[in-house]
């Protein structure tokens, strides 16, 4: 493993301690998935307990929250989110989040600041640290060649924040492998390499058995395809193959 995935783990073991001992809640910024997953791996060397949240169901940036809440739920994570809309509905291209993570960094922020980006159409909903919320609503003024305004503590769009559609593939078995060929049009021995690459994460935490499968309402991440959420078994085809209920994001 390299050196920078070893300092990774022994920030988190240092905060759990840290956390543990001051009875206190100590939290990371934004994770990606394979920071998560280093985390995931190091459950049983923990000093406290941990969770993870990104700040609405379905994130796949989350912050990493350590020592134990009192309360149920996410509402003491220091996430806040902004609204960026475009000034002129009419006159506006659409809001990419290649272009909305662009400004945002421009602002001489660090990315672990900044969670994930949830673009429709001529708005986005980015999810910040708390502490940066306001410098980001009062100082971005443009994406692109957007004129945008933004606010703190923007309502989320009702429905699903995560776009995503229903799904039926046939498998023979229910291995993680086939699932992803399936879904991705890959060959079976394409989707089986890219756990050899870690790429694929479940939940967060790296997938490392093609073989394995995902139960009910996982969340699988594939690294440069997108995701789905295991929705369970529906039935049985005439040829005996399994019909299996995803729902991908879009």
């Amino acid at each position: 493993m390299d050196n920078s995935n070893e300092l990774i783990k022994k920030r988190f073991i240092e905060l759990s301690k840290r956390a543990g001992e001051r009875g206190c809640l100590l939290y990371t910024g934004f994770l990606s998935l394979n920071e998560q997953a280093l985390l995931c791996s190091l459950a049983r060397f923990l000093y406290s307990e941990y969770a993870l949240y990104g700040g609405a169901d379905g994130c796949e940036r989350r912050m990493a929250r350590f020592g134990h809440s009192g309360e149920e739920g996410f509402s003491d994570f220091p996430i806040e989110c902004v609204e960026i809309a475009a000034k002129s509905e009419k006159f506006s291209a659409p809001l990419t989040h290649r272009d909305c993570l662009g400004a945002l960094m421009s602002m001489g922020v660090e990315r672990e600041k900044i969670g994930d980006i949830v673009v429709r159409g001529k708005k986005a909903y980015v999810f910040t640290d708390r502490q940066l919320a306001h410098f980001f609503a009062g100082g971005l003024d443009s994406v692109g060649r957007t004129s945008v305004a933004c606010s703190v503590g923007a309502h989320l769009p009702e429905g699903e924040l995560y776009k995503t559609e229903e799904v039926a593939i046939r498998v023979a078995s229910l291995r993680s492998d086939s699932m992803i060929a399936q879904l991705f049009r890959l060959s079976r021995g394409d989707a089986a390499a890219l756990f050899a690459k870690e790429l694929v994460f479940i939940n967060g935490g790296m997938a490392k058995s093609a073989s394995s499968a995902p139960k009910e309402g996982d969340i699988v991440s594939v690294r440069g395809y997108g995701r789905f959420i295991f929705e369970g078994v529906s039935g049985e085809s005439k040829k005996g193959k399994l019909i299996v209920k995803l729902k991908r994001f879009v």
